[in-house]
């Protein structure tokens, strides 16, 4: 889907329930596949929008060199791992802003945010946590560890010029989601 992309700019993938595998197809240099493409055949419909050659390599060593700018709010699969392979060298070049969202279910602690902010001081992670009364009274220990870690996150906020915590009472929904991306791109329409 991506890989028609080359001049993506920003990407936003929010409430989806993705794996570190879409992170390492970000950084991947890996040729694009052309099996699916019939030599002579049109793409689309009509004539005027014919492709007129199927690529058959990637866009440039960087698959996306232009890429500053990535949100994964809510996406909550991810591992530090996953995380990791963007700030691999050469991967994303221009990469610089990156927006994550802080649960309890995900592999990602204090230290892994203290380590990219330490590690890349000249890009930009915004850091959203929810309110931990949204957690289930009956779990304790998991309501106990979310109020510490939200704690040690706000403080690391204010210990970081890089780092930006948002609080949020709650999920978004999916018209909040939609409302920012029509804020931030002209493109994208309801």
């Amino acid at each position: 889907m991506l890989e028609f992309c080359g001049n993506l700019r920003e990407l936003r993938i929010c409430g989806a329930e993705i794996t570190d595998n879409i992170l390492i197809r970000l950084t991947s240099d890996e040729e694009i596949s052309t099996e699916n493409f019939i030599p002579g055949e049109s793409t689309f419909g009509s004539q005027q929008d014919k492709l007129a050659t199927p690529p058959t390599s990637p866009i440039s060593n960087n698959t996306y060199p232009h890429l500053h700018s990535l949100d994964l709010t809510e996406c909550f699969n991810l591992t530090a791992f996953g995380i990791a392979e963007l700030f691999s060298p050469d991967n994303l070049p221009s990469f610089h802003s990156l927006t994550l969202q802080h649960n309890p279910q995900n592999e990602l602690d204090l230290e892994f945010f203290e380590f990219l902010a330490d590690s890349f001081k000249f890009h930009s992670f915004n850091i959203i946590i929810l309110n931990s009364k949204r957690f289930d009274e009956k779990n304790k220990k998991v309501l106990h560890t979310f109020a510490r870690i939200t704690k040690d996150l706000e403080v690391l906020g204010t210990k970081k010029d890089n780092v930006h915590v948002i609080k949020r009472e709650k999920e978004m929904i999916d018209s909040e989601i939609l409302n920012s991306f029509q804020i931030s791109s002209p493109f994208i329409y309801s």
